[in-house]
C-alpha cells in the first residue's frame, strides 16, 4: 500500500517547505537553496517572487496553511496577506481578517457578507440565476446547502475584494472561479490574476512548461516524493488547476502538457485523472486515451465507484463517435436520410456539439418524410438546446397521440413554449395531456393557471392556482418571483375576498 499509494511519513522531507517558500519567493529562493550538483532552474530568473504586498487566495488545506505558516510562524514574506476562497461567506472568517488585515486591506464587513448572501437568494428566486445547492427556510431564516452554492456566495465576495484593492492578487486553485479565468496566468507554482483579461504569450507558456518540466523531474526523482502522499496530492493538485486553465482559455497543447505533469506527479489523483479526462480528451475525442487512463486509475482505486460510472460513460461516448464519423460521412457523400440526420443531431447533442445538433434538426425540419417520431424527439431535443422557434416547427408535426408517451415536465415546457409563440390551443391540449398523466401535481395546475392568467382570465387562473397550492404548488411559486407576484395579485383580488386561502 505504501509503495502504490504513498504515505504520510515526512520524516526530514522539506516538500512543504518547498510548496511555501518556491510559491512565495520564487526564483531566487529557489537558486539559493540548490546544491551545486543539482540540476539549475531552465530559466534563472523564472518563477519572479510573489509581488511586494501580493494577496493570496488560498484554496486547499495546504494551499491556505502552509502559506499562513510561511508569512507568520517563520517570518517569510511577511508582507503578503492570505485569505481563503473558501471560507469569505462566513461573517465569523471576514472578522478575523478584518482583524488582520483592516487597516490595510478592504476587506467586506459581516453585514456585507450577509448581504452578499441575500443578493444571491433573490437572483435564484428571481430566476437571474441557477442554484448548485438548495435554498432552504428554517425558523424564518434563509440558509444554502451545497459547497458549490456556497462557493457562488465566495466568488462574488473574492471579486469585491479584488475590485476594491489596488494589490497584486495570485490565487491557488480550490474550485475554478469563472471570474478570475479569462484573468489567470502562470506564475510558477500558483496563478497571478491579472486586472485585465489578456492573451498569454508563447514566452510565459515556455517558461511556465519548462519549469514544471525541472520541477516534476525534481521532485519525482526522490524516493521521498515517492513515498509522500501529501506532498504528490498537493503539487499534483497545483498543476493540474493550471492544466485547467489553460483548457478553459483555449490552449490545448499547453493544457495537455500541464495535464502529463500532473499525472506525473500523483498518477493515484483522482482530481488530475478525472479533470484530464473531462477537460483535456473528450473535447479532444481521445476516447481510448480516456479509457486507457481511466483502467489505470481503477488499478490504484478499485473501490471507487465514480470510476465504474465514467467508465460507462466513456464506453458510451466511444460507440457515440463512431456513430458520429458514420453519419457525418453519409452527410457529406450526400447520401444520409432525413431520419440518418436526425440521429446525427442527436448523437451532436449527447457529444456536446451543440450548434451542430441544432443545424442538423433545422435541416431536417424543412423535410417532407420527416417523421412524426422523429419530429417529437427533435422538438424535445431543441428545447433543451434552447432553440426554441424550430422547437416549435416541430411541434406542430407531433400527431396528438404521440404526446402521451412524453413525461409531466416535457408536456409542461411544450405547452409553455407554445404559449409564449401564441399556440393557445396547441398549449392547451398539452396541458390537458399533462393532466390526464398526473390529475394531483401541483406542477401541472400551476402551469394551467398561469395559461389562463396569460389569456387574461383572473377568475380561472384563481381556480387553478388554489388547486396547485392544495396539490403542493407553494415551493414552486416561491422559487420563482414571477410566479409568486401572479399568486399575490390573484390572492389580492379573489383570495381575501373569499377568504379560500
Amino acid at each position: 500500500l505504501v509503495h502504490r499509494m504513498g504515505a504520510a511519513e515526512q520524516c526530514g522531507h522539506d516538500f512543504g517547505w518547498q510548496f511555501g517558500a518556491y510559491m512565495l519567493g520564487g526564483a531566487p529562493t529557489i537558486n539559493a537553496e540548490l546544491s551545486d550538483d543539482e540540476e539549475p532552474l531552465p530559466d534563472p530568473f523564472y518563477p519572479p517572487p510573489m509581488a511586494q504586498d501580493a494577496v493570496l487566495f488560498g484554496g486547499t488545506d495546504p494551499g491556505r496553511f502552509v502559506p499562513t505558516y510561511m508569512v507568520y510562524a517563520a517570518g517569510f514574506r511577511s508582507d503578503v496577506f492570505v485569505l481563503t476562497q473558501n471560507a469569505l461567506a462566513d461573517p465569523t472568517y471576514i472578522n478575523v481578517e478584518r482583524d488582520l488585515y483592516g487597516d490595510r486591506l478592504w476587506l467586506p464587513t459581516a453585514d456585507g457578507v450577509r448581504d452578499a448572501f441575500v443578493d444571491y437568494v433573490d437572483d435564484v428566486q428571481a430566476g437571474k440565476r441557477s442554484t448548485r445547492g438548495k435554498i432552504i427556510e428554517e425558523n424564518g431564516r434563509m440558509r444554502i446547502s451545497g459547497s458549490s452554492a456556497i462557493m457562488d456566495i465566495n466568488e462574488a465576495l473574492s471579486r469585491s475584494i479584488f475590485d476594491h484593492n489596488p494589490n497584486p492578487f495570485y490565487v491557488e486553485e480550490s474550485y475554478t472561479i469563472d471570474w478570475m479565468t479569462p484573468r489567470l496566468e502562470p506564475a510558477g507554482l500558483v496563478m497571478r490574476i491579472a486586472r485585465d483579461a489578456r492573451a498569454l504569450s508563447s514566452e510565459i507558456l515556455t517558461r511556465d512548461a519548462d519549469f514544471w518540466d525541472w520541477m516534476t523531474r525534481r521532485l519525482t526523482s526522490r524516493s521521498a516524493y515517492r513515498r509522500d502522499f501529501a506532498a504528490k496530492k498537493s503539487f499534483s493538485k497545483l498543476r493540474s488547476s493550471i492544466a485547467g486553465m489553460y483548457a478553459k482559455r483555449g490552449y490545448p497543447q499547453a493544457a495537455e502538457r500541464a495535464f502529463e505533469d500532473a499525472l506525473r506527479l500523483y498518477p493515484a489523483s483522482s482530481e488530475s485523472v478525472f479533470r484530464t479526462i473531462q477537460e483535456n480528451h473528450l473535447p479532444k475525442g481521445k476516447i481510448n486515451a480516456a479509457l486507457r487512463l481511466v483502467h489505470h486509475y481503477r488499478t490504484c482505486d478499485p473501490n471507487n465507484r465514480k470510476v465504474e460510472r465514467i467508465e460507462a460513460r466513456l464506453h458510451f461516448l466511444e460507440e457515440t463517435y463512431r456513430e458520429f464519423e458514420t453519419l457525418s460521412e453519409k452527410i457529406e457523400n450526400g447520401t444520409a436520410t432525413t431520419a440518418e440526420r436526425c440521429a446525427l443531431a442527436s448523437v451532436c447533442a449527447d457529444l456536446g456539439i451543440k450548434e451542430q445538433a441544432i443545424a442538423h434538426w433545422k435541416t431536417a425540419a424543412g423535410q417532407p418524410d420527416l417523421s412524426a417520431q422523429n419530429a417529437l424527439e427533435g422538438a424535445i431535443a431543441l428545447q433543451r438546446l434552447n432553440a426554441y422557434n424550430t422547437a416549435l416547427a416541430l411541434i406542430k408535426r407531433v400527431p396528438e397521440n404521440l404526446w402521451e408517451t412524453r413525461s409531466e415536465t416535457e408536456l409542461i415546457a411544450t405547452a409553455g413554449l407554445a404559449q409564449t409563440y401564441g399556440e393557445d390551443a396547441l398549449a392547451l391540449g398539452l396541458f390537458h395531456k399533462a393532466l390526464q398523466r398526473s390529475p394531483k401535481s401541483g406542477r401541472v395546475w400551476l402551469g394551467i393557471a398561469l395559461y389562463y392568467y396569460g389569456l387574461g382570465n383572473e377568475a380561472r387562473a384563481y381556480e387553478c392556482m388554489c388547486t396547485a397550492v392544495r396539490y403542493g404548488a407553494a415551493p414552486l411559486i416561491e422559487a420563482d418571483a414571477a410566479v409568486t407576484e401572479v399568486f399575490l395579485r390573484l390572492m389580492q383580488q379573489y383570495g381575501l375576498q373569499k377568504g379560500t386561502l
